[in-house]
């Protein structure tokens, strides 16, 4: 009914700027009798049973079949940002002994829906969902719920009618800082300024002009990040040159593209210091119109980096913010968390 896409590869780690994202610690309980000596280290000295071991103790129904078995259905493109996200899923699943099968809905609804009603008919124990607007997050996540599958969403808060989905567990971005940090460093590239104090005009004057890109409201993340700019540009410190608003989400980068380059020309060299982008889907577009047509005097920042970002980095001049490889991770350690617990009984 549905295609698996199986990647094998991990996260690459690296050095990124802080972002401010709640995380969730987890305990390992070990027996006294199962104290094992490092020979490296007395610092290490304390060492646990392997993962199956620890699994079969601790969730024993969802060890049932000897395997804890996790979905992860992306509801975006086919792309780098998708392939990083699983990847990640992927890697920290392994390392904790599930299997992890993974499916990207290419951001088509229609095959979003048939992927998590494939994925509610098989035998998972737990599955992980990234971006998805309210109602419909809703509409194809609780039949898997109402199985008793365990449920961790990234981006998306099933809601509808006044109903949410028993036991799910519901993560975010914290978008308003991301989106805080992206406009200082604007900012602070192209005329010096510090959004801390008042200093946040040229010698003439006059606040930054920026190109805003956009789309309508309804997308939670976007929606966050947008607020952010609206008080900058409400407090005065950017002017808001134009709001470029994109239709086409489907295909992003082609309609990012095309609607830069159509107001592009009502701007003359000098006129505008930066394109701000809220999401690094969008940007990749608008890169390459700015190049179309030589605007090496515009900057563009976006949020968000992934590998084919830092390649378009070396041939233009575009400035991203990086999200760490945190967030896979802990929606993996989340289903952990959340699967039915039976604690052996002490003896």
């Amino acid at each position: 009914m549905f295609q698996k896409i199986r990647y094998n590869g991990g996260m690459e780690k690296g050095l990124f700027l802080a972002v401010v994202i709640a995380a969730l610690l987890f305990a390992g309980c070990v027996r006294e009798g199962e104290r094992q000596v490092d020979s490296v280290s007395g610092a290490t000295a304390r060492r646990g049973p392997p993962a199956p071991v620890l699994l079969e103790r601790f969730m024993p129904e969802a060890m049932a079949d000897g395997i804890v078995k996790i979905a992860v259905l992306v509801n975006l493109e086919e792309g780098d940002n998708s392939r990083q996200f699983i990847e990640g899923c992927v890697a920290e699943g392994r390392s904790l002994g599930f299997t992890v099968d993974s499916f990207v809905s290419g951001a088509d609804e229609k095959r979003c829906r048939e992927l998590a009603a494939g994925i509610a008919q098989a035998d998972y124990d737990g599955l992980i969902f990234s971006h998805g607007d309210v109602g419909f997050s809703y509409d194809i996540l609780k039949s898997a719920a109402e199985k008793g599958m365990r449920i961790v969403t990234f981006e998306a808060l099933p809601y509808r009618d006044g109903k949410s989905i028993k036991d799910l567990v519901a993560t975010f971005q914290d978008d308003y800082r991301l989106a805080r940090l992206s406009l200082e460093t604007l900012l602070s590239y192209t005329l010096g300024g510090d959004t801390r104090s008042n200093d946040t005009r040229s010698n003439d004057g006059r606040p930054v002009r920026v190109i805003r890109i956009g789309c309508d409201p309804g997308i939670t993340f976007l929606d966050r990040r947008a607020w952010e700019f609206d008080r900058l540009r409400d407090e005065g410190k950017i002017q808001e040159a134009a709001l470029v608003k994109l239709n086409n989400l489907e295909n992003s980068h082609s309609a990012a593209w095309e609607a830069l380059a159509a107001v592009l020309p009502r701007f003359p060299q000098g006129s505008v210091d930066a394109v701000w982008v809220p999401w690094d889907e969008f940007a990749v577009g608008c890169a390459e119109a700015l190049a179309a047509v030589g605007r090496q005097d515009i900057k563009l920042f976006s949020i968000g980096i992934s590998n084919d970002d830092m390649r378009l980095m070396q041939r233009t001049r575009i400035y991203g913010l990086p999200i760490p490889p945190l967030i896979p991770n802990l929606l993996v350690r989340s289903i952990c968390a959340f699967l039915p617990p039976s604690l052996p009984e002490k003896p």
